[in-house]
């Protein structure tokens, strides 16, 4: 199965929920968008925030606990977490990285957020 259109700039990520049923991609055009591999549609809402803006061409983004969220870090430092269900905004965190984030993780043993940014550090979200 082949979605076409899918983002209007470069996509630079792509991420399976745990149950792999959802896809999660990330754009420069500035948002991500979800997939439900089991019906075979792009879900109808876009993750963006006004101030999000995804420069990089390897920003990773993925979802977050357990599945209900999905995070992204922006140019600005910046964590953006969406409602996976909804694709609303739910919170944005800062304080860590001082850098433009370049990658997210989750891990569900801890319960903890990774990110990553171009100045070095790595920060741990609990």
């Amino acid at each position: 199965k082949t979605y076409k259109n899918l983002h209007d700039g470069s996509v630079t990520s792509v991420c399976l929920d745990l149950e792999g049923n959802m896809l999660l991609t990330g754009s420069k055009d500035n948002s991500s968008k979800m997939i439900d591999l089991r019906m075979e549609r792009v879900l109808p809402y876009d993750f963006k925030h006004s101030d999000y803006y995804n420069p990089c061409d390897y920003n990773k983004v993925t979802f977050c606990n357990y599945g209900h969220s999905v995070v992204a870090g922006g140019s600005d430092s910046k964590i953006y977490i969406w409602n996976s269900e909804t694709g609303k905004t739910q919170h944005v965190l800062e304080g860590g990285n001082q850098g433009l984030i370049t990658g997210c993780c989750y891990n569900v043993s801890s319960g903890h957020l990774y990110t990553v940014d171009n100045n070095g550090y790595a920060v741990v979200w609990s």
